[in-house]
């Protein structure tokens, strides 16, 4: 159920454009889409705006909005692999799936994130809300092999190339996966600008605990971008465990 709905989603999304520094109409139309959830109340912000669960929540999921020029906005699915421009349309169907359900998270959706400008949204939001004490960047993450994408592992980053992440909070979310038997990897090697390391590089107040959690894919910055559908439902069991664990310690 959750594979057919972020599949559809993804398709109505990539209808919609949201180039970087022009995302206004994405932006407005996610807000219609969600506000229609009665588990959330839409807080707009400046250049972004952040979805607020009604239930308790101190994880905020971070997602970028927009996307690079490149056509079409399309996508095939076959034997269990997705084709098309999934970043970052794949990360905002996912979230949708997740409101749906009223999983306890808070959402902040940026903007600017494909040329690196967005961080600015991130650390004012850290210090209008004290009590988010932990954020989860969901965002694609680049692969070099096929045998990235296929194994449908999900990626947990340790760190990216501007900022090293909490060791423990990322062995907390790494246990959960040796717990429930969900495939992962750690790509701390390879090449990665996460908006999170943008943000929190020159932040002055930092949340206690903050990752990142990405769906690999091959032919990055592309319209043949390459995602596994495992690594998705991977994805949605790591982030619904997430949310059932006390992960984030005062």
């Amino acid at each position: 159920m959750a594979i057919h709905f972020i599949c559809e989603k993804m398709q109505e999304y990539s209808k919609i454009p949201s180039l970087t520094g022009h995302e206004q109409v994405f932006m407005d139309y996610l807000v219609k889409d969600i506000s229609q959830l009665k588990g959330y109340a839409i807080e707009k912000r400046v250049d972004c705006f952040a979805v607020k669960s009604i239930k308790p929540a101190d994880i905020t999921i971070l997602i970028h909005v927009d996307r690079i020029p490149v056509e079409p906005f399309e996508f095939t699915f076959d034997q269990g692999m997705w084709f098309g421009q999934h970043d970052n349309v794949i990360s905002v169907a996912i979230a949708r799936w997740l409101m749906s359900k009223e999983i306890p998270f808070n959402f902040l959706l940026t903007t600017k994130e494909e040329n690196c400008q967005g961080g600015y949204q991130i650390r004012q939001y850290i210090e209008d809300h004290p009590d988010q004490t932990t954020l989860i960047d969901l965002d694609i993450d680049v692969g070099v092999e096929a045998s990235e994408t296929t194994s449908g592992a999900v990626s947990i980053r340790k760190k990216d190339n501007m900022l090293s992440y909490p060791e423990a909070f990322v062995e907390r979310i790494t246990n959960i996966c040796k717990h429930d038997n969900i495939d992962y990897v750690h790509k701390d090697g390879d090449w990665l600008i996460c908006q999170i390391g943008c943000a929190l590089g020159k932040a002055e107040i930092l949340p206690k605990n903050y990752s990142f959690i990405g769906i690999p894919l091959i032919n990055y910055h592309s319209n043949k971008e390459v995602a596994s559908e495992k690594c998705v439902r991977n994805i949605v069991k790591l982030l619904t465990k997430v949310s059932e664990r006390k992960l984030t310690y005062k």
